[in-house]
């Protein structure tokens, strides 16, 4: 691995050379590598939410950024669509390389701080791997699951124990990280295991049992309020299959019921006010996609209103809650101009001609360009008799997605009448019959409940 950069690696020996000899104490931090094949033509670097900097690459995908005063501690840097983790500590000269082609498996990290951050990309990619393994034994009993988890977790203490006896000058906040790395996508297997379990059942043959309080034994040691930590994903899953596992454990379901049971859940359980209100939006619009309809929903919103503490949150909520009752099933769809990209504006019917269709009002901001292309290629193969639309909302004329048939995108400006039922600028699928009437207001582009709506409307 060390041989693959060592074209670049020159640099900071410089960088060391310079920090030797100099006789003023140096806080300076570097942080700079090589991206193959890269996406865009910058690195940003974060520390929880919070922007620290962003590095642009030269011609030969390189790039160097200095670091001056930063805090110790847990930082994850953005190329493209794909993000990863690292811990930065003062003084630090750390090195990545990595081709975006596979992405975390080429990520590799040199330089000073190399060794801590290599370990951390291990765990993941030996989380992923595990992920795979752990699939199978979901249908096991609560015992046998336990002991596949308790096995595999003594494994991963080994290699813990391992790595502090040959560090042990690493800092307490880095073993704590490391730690929670190694153990906690385990602690997660088990808060998923009930959910998977039951859909593993066959005619409800092998319905889960009472499961023991030692299952959980896990609960004990682990916290669910680092506020911190929410930002590092074998962190915040855990605590997401926490929350969704005490919520299900009362419904045994998905209902609307259940969102409610899960509202009430992480008011409860959380206690920092923003990632509780934080936790508590995500839920409640997440769910309404995934539910795919408007009906028997009014419960969870009504709870959301209840508990968040966040006026912005509710506003952008209660936009929601105005946009679910226009365009409603049953009613023909309204009139509104759409702007293809020839920049030329036309009433959606002219567009729609009587043909069966997917409307899909979009924004970068909620769905990514790589998945609507899988996703929108997907559902055309399947039902061909579909029209597929794609009408970005963010108002913005350079929106085209190129792989997707260019004469199926539009986009709308402040003008159009659609902007009436988009208020909450969020993401909505309509799909019409070749009437023009709607049969469904509020599809889910993800949500499996979208192919039987497609395939009623392929037979009507």
């Amino acid at each position: 691995m060390i041989i693959k950069i060592k074209h670049i690696v020159p640099v900071f020996f410089l960088l060391l050379i310079f920090s030797c000899t100099s006789t003023k104490k140096n806080t300076t931090t570097y942080f700079g590598g090589k991206i193959i094949n890269p996406k865009s033509g910058y690195v940003i670097l974060y520390q929880m939410e919070k922007v620290i900097d962003t590095f642009f690459l030269d011609n030969d995908g390189k790039f160097l950024g200095k670091l001056d005063s930063i805090s110790k501690g847990l930082y994850y840097f953005n190329h493209g669509v794909e993000h990863q983790y690292l811990y930065l500590e003062p003084q630090d000269s750390l090195l990545i390389r990595l081709n975006t082609w596979d992405f975390d498996e080429s990520l590799v990290f040199s330089g000073t701080g190399a060794k801590r951050n290599n370990m951390l990309i291990d765990c993941f990619l030996s989380n992923e791997k595990d992920s795979k393994k752990f699939y199978k034994y979901y249908s096991l009993s609560p015992s046998e699951m336990k002991l596949k988890v308790d096995s595999t977790q003594k494994v991963k203490l080994i290699k813990y124990n391992e790595f502090i006896e040959h560090n042990p000058d690493e800092a307490k906040g880095f073993k704590k990280l490391l730690k929670i790395s190694l153990t906690y996508p385990l602690y997660s297997r088990l808060e998923i295991y009930p959910r998977a379990h039951k859909s593993c059942e066959k005619d409800h043959k092998n319905e889960l049992s009472e499961i023991a309080s030692t299952f959980y034994k896990h609960r004990e040691e682990a916290n669910i309020n680092s506020d911190t930590l929410m930002y590092f994903n074998a962190y915040s899953d855990y605590v997401t299959n926490y929350l969704y596992n005490v919520a299900y454990s009362k419904t045994r379901d998905f209902s609307p019921k259940f969102t409610v049971n899960l509202l009430q859940t992480i008011d409860a359980k959380i206690q920092s006010e923003k990632i509780k209100n934080e936790l508590l939006m995500q839920t409640v619009i997440s769910h309404f996609y995934n539910n795919s309809t408007c009906t028997n929903y009014n419960n969870a919103f009504f709870t959301f209103f209840k508990l968040s503490t966040n006026i912005k949150h509710k506003k952008k909520v209660q936009r929601l809650v105005n946009d679910t009752k226009l365009e409603l099933e049953g009613e023909k769809l309204s009139d509104f101009d759409v702007i293809n990209f020839n920049h030329n504006s036309q009433p959606i019917h002219d567009v729609i001609k009587g043909k069966k269709s997917l409307l899909l009002f979009w924004t970068s901001k909620q769905l990514g360009s790589e998945y609507l292309i899988s996703r929108i290629k997907y559902l055309k193969s399947s039902y061909p008799t579909v029209q597929f639309l794609l009408i970005n909302i963010d108002k913005n004329k350079e929106s085209r997605i190129d792989k997707l048939n260019i004469k199926s995108q539009f986009y709308i400006d402040k003008t159009s009448a659609a902007n009436k039922f988009l208020s909450s600028k969020l993401s909505r699928t309509i799909l019409i019959n070749q009437k023009g009437v709607i049969t469904n207001s509020y599809a889910s582009l993800y949500s499996n409940k979208l192919l039987t709506q497609l395939k009623n409307l392929t037979k009507n």
